[in-house]
């Protein structure tokens, strides 16, 4: 800005106070003064003071509590020592939760690293499988690959899952196997207590910044809060809709304001919803492939699909990969609700070719598969 590098941030950003209180039968107020700048190509200073109460007694853990403990533990002392200690890290969601400086600047980690999804690899490419990518030189190919995930080992839950992921790490497609899923453990394992209570779950996952639509998502978000054909539905059939918030993005704080038959959840209760919920709604989200364990239905919501196409890639058309019906605005998301169209028979016999090919074994044992590939190419 003005010929000065500098560096802020954007959405969000975490900065940690440690208080000491004396007395916590009493209660505490604590005043902050805070002096800030919003800058894009100039600076504009603000000013804020914050106010928070902290009522006398035990307190509870609020849902702000996650991303604080991880924003604080993964750049500790205690843990960058045991980063470079370890002789073997095993991790998922990509390096940076680890510690991104530690991994990046001097590369003093000598362990060996073992990289497992947090989700199935099926839908949204990323890597070197995107638009970009492809109009870079040989050279700045090279740099690329050298500042994306790396891995010694990486274990997938099935071919098909390999075989997408091996058009995102070319240069590393020799040390990707088949054998691992151990995430699927949980949806296996809860199978036998699936239930389709009275509400509806939609999880729209985060977009990338770089994503230019003609609507956000939080304008559909709100759409769909406040479409009154969809809100008479859930009234007439005493359902609810639960919309999740990914982990990298937050909902706001309006819940009280919301229609009594619309909940916001965070993401620590995606399981627990993809589980009890009577259908589930999503975009690009990974998370689509685990939910087909469940045999329920699904409605695929990917508004924004040509615009993302511009910025992401998929790793085979949505049509090819959709098991439920697709809509790209709130009025067919309504329709096919009220519709319940969404329990078409071809949809079931598409999910179930699905299960087929990913999915080796229909029993929760892919935790101890795992488990047991990464003690064989350790003992190599």
């Amino acid at each position: 800005i003005l010929g000065i590098n500098s560096i802020g941030y954007s959405n969000e950003v975490i900065f940690p106070l440690k208080l000491s209180i004396l007395d916590p039968s009493k209660e505490i107020r604590v005043i902050i003064d805070v002096n800030y700048l919003v800058c894009e190509k100039i600076c504009i200073p603000g000013n804020v003071e914050l106010n928070l109460i902290i009522n006398p007694g035990k307190g509870d853990l609020t849902k702000h509590f996650y991303n604080i403990e991880r924003s604080l533990s993964k750049n500790s002392l205690a843990a960058r020592i045991a980063l470079l200690k370890a002789p073997v890290i095993v991790y998922s969601h990509g390096e940076d939760d680890l510690d991104e400086k530690l991994l990046y600047s001097d590369k003093k980690i000598s362990g060996k690293r073992i990289y497992l999804n947090h989700c199935l690899a099926i839908l949204k490419a990323g890597q070197c499988l995107n638009p970009t990518y492809s109009m870079l030189t040989a050279e700045q190919k090279i740099k690329f690959q050298n500042s994306i995930t790396s891995f010694d080992y990486f274990f997938t839950s099935s071919n098909q899952e390999s075989k997408y992921l091996k058009r995102s790490f070319p240069h590393l497609k020799e040390k990707i196997f088949s054998g691992g899923g151990a995430h699927l453990d949980y949806f296996f394992k809860e199978k036998p207590n699936v239930k389709q209570e009275d509400f509806l779950f939609y999880f729209p996952t985060f977009r990338d910044k770089d994503i230019d639509s003609s609507y956000s998502l939080e304008q559909i978000i709100d759409e769909v809060m406040n479409h009154l054909p969809l809100l008479k539905y859930l009234e007439s059939n005493n359902l609810k809709l639960k919309i999740g918030s990914h982990i990298n993005r937050q909902n706001s704080d309006q819940q009280n304001l919301l229609h009594p038959h619309i909940e916001l959840v965070e993401s620590h209760n995606i399981k627990e919803n993809l589980l009890n919920c009577k259908i589930f709604i999503s975009d690009f989200s990974g998370i689509q492939g685990d939910y087909l364990v469940f045999e329920k239905p699904i409605i695929h919501f990917p508004f924004d699909l040509e615009e993302y196409l511009k910025v992401r890639s998929l790793y085979t058309s949505y049509e090819d990969f959709a098991f439920g019906p697709i809509v790209f605005d709130v009025e067919q998301l309504t329709q096919v609700i009220t519709s319940e169209s969404y329990n078409d028979i071809k949809y079931s016999g598409k999910a179930q070719e699905m299960r087929e090919a990913l999915f080796p074994f229909d029993q929760p044992i892919y935790a101890q598969t795992t488990y047991e590939n990464i003690l064989k190419v350790l003992k190599k």
